[in-house]
C-alpha cells in the first residue's frame, strides 16, 4: 500500500523582511526601505510616508522650536522658542513674542488716541475705501484691550502702518434700571452691565462713532423675593430676636466681546 501526503495551505507566498527593519512585507509600505515601516518616525515635508500611514506629516504640525506649540496651533516663529502664543511680549524691541501680531509698543503708540484730546498718527493707514479697516482695541487709559484676542483674523492689523481703527473700550459698569420696594422697607435692585466705546480714525483722531453696548436685563422684581436676613446683636430691650435683612442687587449678563464685534462690523468691513 502506498500513503500519499497531501499538504494544505503551503501554497501561500511567505512574508519576508527584505530591508531588514523588523517588519515583513505585511507591515511595511516599502520593505526596500529599512527607514519606512509601520510606526516609523515620520519626517515632515519631505515627500515620504515613512510611518505608512499613507500622507507625509505637514511640518505646520510639529514643534520644531519645543515651545509646545506648533505653526497650526499659532507659533508665529516655530524655529525660535521665545515667540509662542504663550509667551510674554518685550517692549519695544519690534518682535512680536507672543504671536498676536503686533509688538507691544504697537498699542502704547496707539494710547493717546484714547486721551480727552486724541491726536492723529500720521504714518497710519487712512479709514478711507471699501474693503477691511484693521483695528486695535484700547482700554479708555490706553492698554492693550485683552479683547483684541477675540477679534475675526482678517480684522487684525499687520504692523502701526496698516491700522486704520481703535476702539477705546471702558470699563463695564451696572446701570440700574429698576429699584422695587417692598412692605418691609427693603429694596431689589435691578442692573444692566454696559460698556461703552469710542471708534476712532487712527491716521487723523477723529471720532467715528461712539455707544453703549449692553448686556441683558436681569430678571424681574417678584412678590416671594427671600431677603438675606440675620440675627441682630445686641437684640433690642425685651427682644430675643430681631431679624437684620440686606437689600439685593441683580444685574444681567456681562457683555461680551461678540457683542462688541457685532456692533464694529458696520465700520470695520
Amino acid at each position: 500500500m502506498i500513503l500519499l501526503t497531501i499538504g494544505c495551505g503551503g501554497g501561500g507566498s511567505e512574508s519576508k523582511d527584505k530591508d531588514k527593519d523588523g517588519y515583513t512585507d505585511q507591515n511595511d509600505c516599502n520593505d526596500s526601505d529599512s527607514r519606512i515601516y509601520v510606526g516609523a518616525i515620520e519626517i515632515c515635508g519631505d515627500g515620504i510616508v515613512q510611518d505608512c500611514d499613507g500622507t507625509d506629516l505637514s511640518c505646520d504640525d510639529v514643534d520644531n522650536d519645543g515651545d509646545g506649540f506648533t505653526e497650526n496651533q499659532g507659533d508665529c516663529n516655530d524655529q525660535d522658542e521665545s515667540i509662542s502664543p504663550d509667551a510674554e511680549d518685550i517692549e519695544c524691541d519690534d518682535i512680536d513674542q507672543d504671536c498676536d501680531g503686533l509688538d507691544v509698543c504697537f498699542y502704547e503708540e496707539f494710547s493717546s488716541i484714547c486721551s480727552s484730546n486724541p491726536e492723529g498718527i500720521v504714518h497710519a493707514s487712512q479709514y478711507t475705501g471699501p474693503g477691511i479697516h484693521p483695528i486695535a482695541l484700547l482700554t479708555t487709559d490706553g492698554e492693550k484691550h485683552v479683547w483684541n484676542d477675540d477679534l475675526p483674523s482678517e480684522w487684525k492689523p499687520e504692523s502701526l502702518f496698516t491700522t486704520e481703527l481703535v476702539a477705546c473700550i471702558s470699563e463695564e459698569e451696572g446701570e440700574l434700571i429698576e429699584s422695587c420696594l417692598y412692605s418691609i422697607g427693603l429694596y431689589v435692585y435691578r442692573y444692566r452691565n454696559k460698556i461703552q466705546y469710542s471708534l476712532y480714525e487712527v491716521f487723523t483722531g477723529d471720532l467715528v462713532e461712539s455707544e453703549e453696548i449692553y448686556g441683558s436685563i436681569p430678571g424681574k422684581c417678584n412678590k416671594t423675593e427671600i431677603f438675606n436676613c440675620h440675627e441682630s446683636d445686641p437684640f433690642p430691650p425685651g427682644i430675643d430676636h430681631f431679624p437684620k435683612c440686606s437689600n439685593i442687587s441683580r444685574y444681567g449678563s456681562h457683555v461680551e466681546s461678540s457683542d462688541l464685534i457685532d456692533a464694529l462690523k458696520q465700520f470695520v468691513e
